[in-house]
């Protein structure tokens, strides 16, 4: 692990953190992070939201073999154009150590650039639907980490609020790996809750099946912690239950630092 990187990356979040008092905030953020499954939520035109987090993924392999993956100082930029849509733009810088004796590998993963567009709300048993379009770009960030050609992926983003402390989402779209340019069905299954009113938990499935390959099937859960309705910490933790052998642990932080226009 880069402890240069990891105690940079953890002072700026205690610096940013001790300014949140001075927030006058109203709106209360709703962050695609920690979960794999995206929220139907989408900034208003005006709006701007930083996610930013670090991860670190153990997977191993069949051979007795296990590699190291440390992605550090996730950044993740949410900025609303309009009143249903959104631009994200995201990056990170990663380490990875192969575990077998290979060299280990550092540098910045490649760019992804997408919109999300809210289409309808929830209505009796209808869900909240939005769609979520996405482009990883070959063209920057250290060569391990790019994929050969432009991978795009989207989701159908789905909600259904069960009470008022409990809902459910669930995302159905496909995903295109940019080797082998073989499309993969993805989905996952989330169960949030509100625990307190600052507090939130959630437990969720998710997985990929790509044609003439084992499907991967993972499990998460963590907590979300709101410092301010517009400041946000995370945590959660992860293990696939088939497929590859791995798992993961995460933290981070959402800032909506920019209001909506009304």
């Amino acid at each position: 692990m880069n402890h240069g990187i990891l105690t940079g990356y953890i002072t700026t979040l205690i610096l940013v953190v001790s300014f949140i008092p001075l927030l006058n905030a109203q709106e209360v953020i709703i962050t695609d992070r920690p979960t794999q499954t995206y929220s139907t939520s989408v900034l208003g035109k005006g709006g701007a939201i930083l996610e930013t987090g670090m991860l670190f993924e153990t997977v191993n392999h069949e051979n007795g073999d296990k590699s190291k993956l440390n992605v550090f100082g996730t950044t993740f930029l949410r900025i609303g154009t309009a009143a249903n849509i959104e631009f994200q733009i995201a990056t990170s810088y990663a380490t990875l150590d192969p575990g077998d004796g290979g060299d280990k590998v550092s540098g910045l993963n490649p760019i992804t650039l997408g919109a999300k567009i809210h289409i309808a709300s929830e209505k009796g048993p209808w869900p909240e639907v939005s769609f979520i379009g996405n482009i990883l770009l070959p063209w920057i960030g250290e060569e391990v980490f790019r994929p050969e050609y432009v991978a795009p992926d989207f989701r159908f983003i789905f909600l259904h609020t069960l009470s008022d402390k409990i809902f459910l989402g669930y995302n159905l779209g496909m995903n295109w790996d940019g080797p082998l340019r073989k499309g993969a069905f993805v989905y996952t299954l989330m169960l949030g809750m509100s625990l307190t009113k600052d507090l939130g938990g959630f437990i969720e499935v998710y997985g990929n099946a790509r044609e003439d390959e084992r499907a991967q099937h993972a499990f998460d859960l963590g907590l979300t912690y709101l410092l301010s309705p517009r400041f946000q910490l995370d945590i959660s933790y992860g293990n696939n239950y088939s497929g590859v052998d791995s798992n993961f642990f995460s933290f981070g932080a959402g800032w909506q630092f920019r209001k909506t226009k009304i």
